[in-house]
C-alpha cells in the first residue's frame, strides 16, 4: 500500500514536470487555452454520457413493461415467464458467444486474446479499488475517514458525486493529453492519450461498478438498519436507505452505459 502511494506521488510529480515543460514551450496563454477546452470538454462528456444512459435506461424500462404488458393480456402469466425464459436464453447466449470469441481468440490471435483479458483485469481493478476489495469495506468512498469519524458517509464519497467528480478528473487529464499531441508531444502525454484510446471506457466503467457495489453493500437491503448519511438530519431510515439504494443503482446504470461503447 505504502509502495502504492510512493508511486503514485512519483507519477504525479513526473506529469507536472512534463506540464512545466509544455509551458515554457508553448506558453501560458496556449496552456490556458488547452485546460479550459479540456475542461469544457470533459464536463460535456459526463453529462451527455449520464443523460445518454438513462434515457437508453428509461426506454428499456418501458419497452419491456409495454411488451410484458401486451403479452400478459394476450397469453397471462404463462406468456410473461415465457418472455423471461427467452430473455434468459438470450443472455446465455451473449455469454456464450463472448467465451467462443475468447477461445477462438486464444487459438489464432494472441494479441486480440490479450488485448480482451487487459481490458477485463483493467475493469476488475478499477472496481475493486473504488470498492474497497472483495469485501467492499474501504476504497474510494471511505477515505472520508481521513477527514475524521464524523465526515464518514457524507453525502459527497457515499452518492453517485464522488464518481462523478472522479470521472470528470480522468477525463480531464486524458483530454489534456490528447490536445498535448495534437500540439507535437510525445512522452508522458502519448502513453495517457493511448490510454485513453484503448482502456478510458473500462476504467471508469469498473469505477462505476465498484460504486454500485459499495453502494449497495452500505444500504444493508436485507438489514433494517444501516448508518446513516452524515449531515442529513431529520430523515428516516428508510430515506437514507432508498438514497443509498438510488446512488447504487444509477452506478449500476451508468457502468452498464460504459461498457455498452465497445460493442457498438
Amino acid at each position: 500500500m505504502k509502495g502504492g502511494g510512493i508511486l503514485g506521488e512519483l507519477a504525479v510529480k513526473s506529469l507536472y514536470a512534463d506540464l512545466l515543460d509544455a509551458e515554457r514551450v508553448l506558453g501560458k496563454r496556449r496552456m490556458t487555452e488547452i485546460f479550459i477546452k479540456s475542461a469544457k470538454d470533459a464536463a460535456e462528456e459526463v453529462v451527455v454520457s449520464k443523460i445518454k444512459a438513462l434515457t437508453n435506461f428509461s426506454f428499456s424500462v418501458v419497452k419491456g413493461t409495454f411488451k410484458a404488458v401486451v403479452i400478459y393480456k394476450k397469453d397471462g402469466i404463462k406468456g410473461v415467464g415465457k418472455l423471461v425464459l427467452n430473455k434468459a436464453k438470450s443472455t446465455a447466449e451473449d455469454l456464450k458467444s463472448f467465451v467462443d470469441e475468447m477461445i477462438k481468440d486464444f487459438r489464432n490471435d494472441r494479441r486480440s486474446f490479450m488485448k480482451k483479458i487487459s481490458r477485463i483485469v483493467i475493469f476488475s481493478t478499477a472496481a475493486l479499488l473504488y470498492a474497497g476489495g472483495l469485501d467492499l469495506e474501504g476504497g474510494a468512498p471511505d477515505m472520508d475517514l481521513k477527514l475524521g469519524v464524523g465526515h464518514h458517509r457524507n453525502i459527497f464519497s457515499h452518492t453517485i458525486l464522488l464518481p462523478l467528480f472522479l470521472e470528470f478528473s480522468m477525463r480531464f487529464v486524458l483530454n489534456i493529453a490528447e490536445e498535448m499531441v495534437k500540439d507535437g508531444h510525445g512522452g508522458i502525454w502519448k502513453k495517457l492519450y493511448d490510454f485513453k484510446q484503448e482502456y478510458s471506457d473500462v476504467v471508469i466503467g469498473g469505477m462505476w461498478f465498484g460504486a454500485m457495489m459499495h453502494l449497495f453493500k452500505d444500504s444493508a437491503p436485507l438489514s433494517g438498519r444501516t448508518k446513516p448519511l452524515t449531515g442529513l438530519h431529520g430523515l428516516s431510515m428508510e430515506t437514507h436507505k432508498r438514497i443509498l439504494s438510488a446512488s447504487s443503482a444509477l452506478a449500476g446504470i451508468f457502468s452498464y452505459e460504459e461498457l455498452k461503447k465497445r460493442k457498438k
